[in-house]
């Protein structure tokens, strides 16, 4: 498992996993992704639900040759890189690491590269999840800025 600083992944992330998950439903996967865990196709929605919640960046990376979003968040005064469905590739399914040591050819994204349909998903795995106020945010956001 990849942590930092002390071997553990802060509760709060596990918990922010844990209400995320109860979200994910076919409506808020992405079509043709392989994988083994329950996260399978959520990556960018999920990411784009972190970033609303936590702030920071969102993140990609190939990897087992499949496009992988996750987030770069301020986590104890420091930027760290945070994956909320690395299960989707038999990793475990919260991994934590410094900037840069997740998964090589990280690069940073724009919002602008959120695309309409991936919003969409992730409006509605937030509102799957409960959250209602993100759900709210990012229906705002969809208004004005999605492509």
């Amino acid at each position: 498992m990849k942590t930092v600083q002390n071997g553990t992944i802060p509760g709060r992330l596990l918990e922010l996993r844990g209400l995320i998950e109860k979200g994910f439903s076919p409506e808020t996967a992405a079509a043709g992704f392989r994988g083994t865990g329950p996260s399978t196709g959520q990556c960018a929605a999920t990411a784009i639900v972190v970033r609303e919640v936590l702030g920071g960046e969102f993140l990609s990376a190939l990897v087992e040759d499949q496009s992988h979003w996750f987030n770069r968040v301020p986590l104890s005064g420091r930027p760290m890189d945070l994956d909320l469905t690395g299960d989707q590739f038999g990793l475990p399914a919260v991994q934590l690491t410094d900037v840069d040591q997740l998964y090589v050819g990280t690069r940073v994204r724009s919002p602008s590269d959120v695309d309409r349909d991936t919003l969409r998903r992730a409006i509605r795995l937030a509102e799957q999840a409960g959250m209602q106020d993100i759900r709210r945010r990012l229906e705002r956001w969809s208004a004005t800025t999605a492509r």
